[in-house]
């Protein structure tokens, strides 16, 4: 009897399913397959090898590996960044394979390097990590890169009443001092903005002497309100880029007991112009036909109001040196004409503190979406996201009233605090946590995310490993939380939302003895979804759902245990490195490695050293007249092998129980044709109820096999 199987295309599946018969993958899956890979196409073939890139820089380590990133400007601009102990080693494609470009300084250490999340747009690459500031890494030139903390400003912020509800602040601008009636500044608060808000009023002397008023400038709308019952004026002056200050409108009211408020507004559209809104109110012993001055008023008994975009209800400070707990020294960030003359402000109730910092953490995740740069996930505020300015990536201010391209803050209304650690911008913007999966989607126009529309919904709660997910065959892949298990999330129109389905029930004895700790997609030639795991193997799962062909397989190294994994993208295929330890138990001797060639290329060594390719079948079964043959007593004598490019190959009874069987083989020479080649030959079997059949393919020797035929003999 013939027993064909003309497809591997569900891999190498879990010992709980070798007697699923009754499943159709049963059919298309194996038993075992080492250093080989599915194909998209239903086949099996050899891994490509790898070749030795050299020693990382930090190869004394044994404890934390280097982290690899890929830099990819366009389909034929690459490097690979190789971020080890405060440094950044940039490779570059050379004649030789990749060499060193340059390297530099960074501000992450070899520990730190594994947590780092990073967004690429054109040549400029944020770098977050929730122990440093936002980093922005810019390439200038091939062999000239830099690395800086990002400039951002205007935010985002944590209000004082969060921070603490029962501080208030005074400010004396004359010494740049901060002062709190509270415990609410720390060492690390050097560096950290400080925003404080309080009523623009005017000084004690005549009206009609702007130079003695504060100035501020306004882009935007600018909105002057009275409060109460009294009696005076309002003038307000402008003063453009370059002229002289004019007395743009006046408001006069003489009687106190008119009842209304007044609410004024006025738009300015142009650039660095500044305003003075000046109050008087009229004493007692005054009329409408006296000189106006200011009515001495306490600090709380302001009847005159200005807003405007941001700027005239509030001051930046940016925090220099912290004296203790309740006083630092600050400086005023604010660009404000006549700040010398600015006087000591008292009891500032309405303050806020900006929300990154060595005492608040910073973001640990980061992505771009819709023109913004999105940042997320801090120590004091682990499920809040931040969103720039559109089109303005490090700009976190926002307008007063708010426009469409404001900055966004929001923080996700879970039952959990777990902390966002990735984001993923997949036509929504997606958000992980190690409880579950996230959307946020704008409500405006098409789906815009403004400051005031837009929703986030948990989506699944699966929970993701601290491991950034990936896009592939148009879904998302990621983690599970232990480490033990991949999951595609995938859009679901019937409810406008991501459900999800687990890649590795089939193949789940891969990772029972050992965790994903990183992993990488190779898009060309085969859409390969690589995992390196703890033990130093990877698990390669051959994704291509359209076809209904997702398929493991699992890679052995001789030269060592693999650390991490990278893709990089050329003009000709997706190229995968790895870490690889090379030394003794102590891990001292970390090399690069990288995925040479395509699949057609038949050079089958690890860096020189030899490593043998094995696939071995399911037991036996066919129907017959008394039914199953699953554990029928049965013959394999005879075995043909559809392959092509293929040459010296073994094969032999697959039975793990009979420790000779390996030593029962026969060696066949395929003919390495580009053709598909019949190769048969001679089983030396016995009779068994768990016959199956193993191939195996050591050296240089290259092995594609297409399907094979069996010829089994029922009884013994």
């Amino acid at each position: 009897m013939r027993l064909e199987q003309a497809s591997f295309a569900s891999g190498e599946i879990s010992p709980l399913l070798h007697a699923r018969t009754d499943l159709a993958k049963y059919h298309t899956a194996l038993a075992e397959l080492v250093n080989m890979i599915v194909l998209p196409q239903g086949g099996i073939t050899r891994r490509a090898c790898f070749s030795n890139l050299g020693v990382t820089q930090n190869s004394t380590n044994g404890t934390y590996t280097v982290k690899l990133i890929p830099f990819e400007y366009n389909s034929t601009d690459s490097e690979l960044l190789e971020f080890g102990d405060r440094h950044i080693r940039v490779l570059q494609k050379s004649a030789e394979g990749y060499s060193t470009a340059c390297t530099i300084d960074s501000p992450y250490t070899i520990k730190e390097s594994g947590a780092l999340r990073y967004v690429q747009s054109g040549n400029v690459m944020f770098l977050v990590h929730r122990d440093h500031k936002p980093q922005m890494l810019v390439r200038s030139g091939l062999t000239s890169w830099s690395i800086d903390d990002m400039p951002y400003s205007g935010g985002p912020w944590i209000s004082g009443s969060e921070w603490n509800a029962d501080a208030v602040l005074t400010i004396d601008t004359t010494v740049n001092s901060v002062h709190s009636n509270k415990d609410i500044f720390s060492a690390g608060m050097a560096g950290t903005l400080l925003k404080v808000e309080y009523p623009v009023r005017g000084t004690s002397t005549t009206i009609g002497i702007p130079g003695q008023t504060e100035a501020i400038e306004v882009k935007g709308t600018l909105n002057v309100m009275t409060a109460g019952e009294w009696r005076g004026e309002i003038t307000i002056w402008r003063k453009a880029s370059g002229s002289s200050w004019l007395e743009m409108r006046k408001y006069m009211r003489t009687d106190k007991d008119k009842q209304g408020q007044w609410d004024i507004t006025i738009t300015e559209t142009e650039d660095y112009v500044l305003y003075r809104v000046i109050a008087a109110e009229y004493t007692d012993e005054e009329t409408e036909e006296t000189e106006p001055v200011f009515h001495a008023a306490t600090e709380n008994d302001y009847k005159v109001f200005v807003s405007s975009s941001g700027f005239l209800k509030q001051e930046i400070y940016k925090i220099t040196q912290v004296y203790s707990e309740r006083s630092v020294k600050a400086e005023l960030q604010t660009a404000v004409e006549g700040a010398d003359a600015k006087k000591y402000y008292a009891n500032i109730t309405l303050w806020s503190i900006g929300a990154w910092g060595e005492a608040q953490g910073y973001p640990s995740s980061c992505a771009m979406y819709q023109d913004r740069l999105i940042l997320a996930g801090s120590r004091y505020q682990p499920q809040t996201i931040w969103m720039s300015r559109t089109g303005s990536y490090a700009d976190f201010g926002t307008s007063d009233p708010l426009r469409d391209d404001d900055a966004v803050t929001m923080t996700l209304a879970g039952s959990n605090a777990d902390r966002i650690h990735s984001l993923l911008s997949a036509g929504d913007l997606l958000v992980f946590t190690t409880g579950g999966e996230w959307k946020i989607k704008g409500s405006g126009d098409s789906g815009a995310i403004t400051p005031t529309a837009l929703a986030a919904h948990q989506q699944t709660n699966i929970g993701t490993k601290d491991i950034q997910p990936l896009v592939a065959g148009g879904h998302v892949i990621l983690v599970q939380s232990q480490g033990r298990k991949v999951y595609a999330l995938g859009y679901d129109l019937n409810i406008d939302g991501y459900t999800g389905s687990e890649l590795s029930i089939l193949s789940g004895h891969i990772f029972e003895g050992a965790a994903i700790v990183d992993m990488a997609y190779q898009k060309e030639p085969d859409s390969l979804l690589w995992f390196a795991l703890e033990d130093g193997t990877c698990a390669v799962c051959t994704y291509n759902p359209e076809h209904e062909v997702i398929g493991w397989s699992r890679q052995e190294f001789p030269a060592g245990k693999i650390k991490a994994v990278c893709a990089l993208s050329d003009e000709a295929m997706t190229r995968i490195f790895t870490v690889c330890d090379t030394g003794g138990n102590d891990g001292t001797q970390k090399k690069l490695y990288m995925s040479r060639d395509r699949r057609t290329e038949s050079w089958y060594t690890d860096a020189g050293l030899s490593f043998e390719s094995r696939m071995r079948t399911l037991r036996l079964n066919a129907g017959s007249e008394d039914g199953s043959m699953f554990t029928a007593k049965k013959l394999a004598a005879r075995l043909v092998i559809s392959a092509l490019k293929t040459g010296e190959m073994w094969a032999a009874p697959g039975d793990c129980s009979d420790s000779h069987s390996w030593e029962r083989r026969r060696k066949v020479d395929a003919g390495n044709t580009e053709y598909l080649t019949d190769a048969e030959l001679q089983l030396d079997n016995g009779f068994s109820s768990d016959a199956s059949i193993q191939i195996r393919s050591i050296g240089n020797n290259p092995m594609t096999i297409a399907a094979i035929t069996p010829l089994i003999t029922a009884g013994g």
